[in-house]
């Protein structure tokens, strides 16, 4: 998995974030937190967890993939919801799918 990128768009998640990058913790793949730089309470929750931190430039949920995909680096990427609403459980079979 480590040619995965999971992008996570994040506002206001201090509180679930941080539990949905503990979840995902052993898994090896990259993960990119894209959020605004504004948004101190989510990223001092994250700040000193195995993730890579990228303050959008613009604004909103779709400029925040779009920064997120275009600083990924891995050959495949998916998006990843800061929420908790995304099960891990299927990222392995996802990504044997595609390849």
């Amino acid at each position: 998995m480590e040619n995965l990128t999971l992008i996570i768009p994040a506002k206001k998640e201090k509180n679930s974030l941080p539990r949905v990058l503990k979840e995902i913790e052993d898994y090896k793949l990259n993960k990119l937190v894209v959020l605004s730089r504004e948004d101190t309470e989510t990223y001092e929750a994250i700040k000193n967890l195995d993730c890579d931190i990228l303050f959008q430039s613009g604004k909103g949920y779709g400029n925040a993939i779009i920064e997120g995909i275009n600083k990924a680096n891995s050959e495949f990427i998916s998006i990843f919801y800061a929420d908790g609403s995304t099960d891990p459980k299927y990222l392995n079979s996802m990504l044997n799918k595609i390849i």
